[in-house]
This record gives structure tokens, C-alpha cells and sequence, in this order.
């Protein structure tokens, strides 16, 4: 619920207008495909990770002390951004990201609280949807990842590394 605030927050404020298909959001110059809530500067205030409609650059917001949103960094990757999780993946203490990128697969940008590793390459298949959660109950972080006609489980160790479930296919 806290991030659903966060995220409408950040819109109310900034949004100029909304596009006309309900899909893209306008903020001031840009339109928002996907945006997720998360604590990834670790000031306990959920900022704002965001890509544009057609865009491999994700955004990163977060509140100012004026309590306006600011793009305080921002991550590029190989390909267009479908979809954004997070989580602690290598249990450093800082939230990490995982990005579907629709036509280059699953990455993943590892948070070293100063900087931001270059995004690794999880899986190169097909890349639509990922959800963050400990799937196998190992007490680490898996990422459930879907792609076109199929879902897999990347099973996380907690280091960061991850190993493949089988492919589960289905029809259209």
C-alpha cells in the first residue's frame, strides 16, 4: 500500500496530462511506461524508479527537502524497459533492480549504496514481467520472470547469483 501512495504522490505532483490510450503517462516532457516505488537510497522514503514509453534509460526519483521529486541518477540499459522489481538480491543492505527488457531478456543493477554496478544479464529470453519474492522459501530473494509464452524462476543464493527453473510454456 505504501508504495501505491508513493507512486501516486509522485504522479499527482508532476503529471501535465495524461495520454490518451491509459497505458503512458505525461510528466512534463515525458511519458512514463512503467514506474515502481522502492527505498533504493535507503533514507527509509520510497523513491521512484521510472522509464519512458520506448526508452532503455530507467530514472530514478526521489523527494528533495523541498519535497519536490528530483531525477537523482538514472541506469541505461540494452533495450527498451517493460518491466521494473526490486529487492536486496546480494544482501548487502541496499535494494537492488531487476529490469525486463522486452527484446534482450532479464537484468539485473546491483546497488553499492555510492554508485550502481553495470547492469548484468540475468536470462536473455524474451522479457515482459518480473516478480520479486522468495519463491522456494530459501530465505533469498527469486525472481518469477515472464516472458513471451512463458514463466520461469530465477532462484537467487543471496550473493547476487541465480539459477534457472525449467521453462513452463503457454498458449497465447
Amino acid at each position: 500500500m505504501k508504495n501505491l501512495l508513493t507512486i501516486a504522490l509522485f504522479l499527482c505532483i508532476s503529471i501535465s496530462s495524461y495520454s490518451q490510450n491509459g497505458e503512458v503517462i505525461t510528466i512534463g516532457s515525458g511519458q512514463y511506461h512503467c514506474v515502481h516505488a522502492a527505498d533504493v537510497t535507503g533514507n527509509g522514503i520510497d523513491d521512484i524508479l521510472a522509464s519512458q514509453h520506448h526508452s532503455s534509460t530507467l530514472e530514478i526519483w526521489s523527494l528533495n527537502a523541498s519535497d519536490e521529486w528530483e531525477m537523482i541518477n538514472s541506469i541505461t540499459y540494452s533495450q527498451n524497459i517493460w518491466d521494473i522489481g526490486t529487492g536486496d538480491f546480494n544482501e548487502n543492505g541496499h535494494i537492488d533492480i531487476v529490469v525486463a527488457l522486452r527484446f534482450n531478456g532479464f537484468y539485473l543493477s546491483i546497488n553499492n549504496s555510492s554508485s550502481w554496478e553495470s547492469p548484468a544479464l540475468l536470462d536473455s529470453e524474451y522479457g515482459w514481467n518480473v516478480l520479486v519474492e522468495d519463491i522456494n522459501k530459501s530465505g533469498h530473494l527469486d525472481i518469477l520472470a515472464m516472458g513471451d509464452q512463458q514463466i520461469f524462476c530465477l532462484y537467487g543464493d543471496g550473493t547476487g547469483n541465480f539459477t534457472k527453473s525449467n521453462i513452463y510454456g503457454f498458449p497465447r
